[in-house]
């Protein structure tokens, strides 16, 4: 992709970004469904089957997951252009964000509060700052970059709800 891009060839580079992009994004969600399955199997497995933080703690760290997929995806846009310094702002600014919302979350929800504040800090930090920062950054713009990725997101999630909802 960054050689697609240094030599200016922007529509091969939309093409090989789009099809990283929705494959980055599908696998990762197909990924985290299997997780949903198998997470208690595994915790009791790998320990004891009472460390199990629950079903809604298990669903935040695969939002999260699948949270973070997408930020480190748009994130390659900065690498791509150069530009890797504009990633720490809005690292910087959303490790403290997430501190404060763990410490806030962690004493009323225990586990689930911190996956939720793992999850949720990202959508209101990196994602936004990436998603407008970062086609930018190569002369994109946002609906340019990302066409139908939308799509596959939200197919993604609402196959992680589905399968949450089927295991209750």
């Amino acid at each position: 992709l960054q050689n697609l891009y240094v030599t200016a060839q922007r529509d091969r580079f939309l093409r090989f970004y789009r099809l990283a992009t929705a494959q980055s994004l599908a696998m990762s969600g197909l990924g985290l469904v299997a997780a949903l399955w198998v997470n208690r199997y595994a915790v009791g497995w790998l320990s004891r089957p009472d460390y199990y933080a629950g079903d809604w703690t298990t669903l935040w760290f695969v939002l999260g997951f699948i949270v973070m997929a997408w930020g480190e995806h748009l994130g390659t846009l900065f690498i791509i252009a150069g530009k890797a310094k504009l990633v720490s702002v809005a690292l910087l600014v959303e490790v403290g964000l997430m501190w404060v919302f763990a410490s806030w979350l962690c004493p009323r929800y225990g586990m689930a509060g911190v996956a939720a504040a793992l999850a949720l800090t990202p959508l209101l930090v990196r994602i936004p700052y990436y998603a407008w920062v970062g086609p930018r950054s190569c002369a994109f713009s946002l609906g340019t970059l990302y066409g139908n990725a939308a799509v596959v997101l939200t197919a993604a999630l609402l196959l992680i709800l589905g399968t949450f909802l089927a295991l209750h």
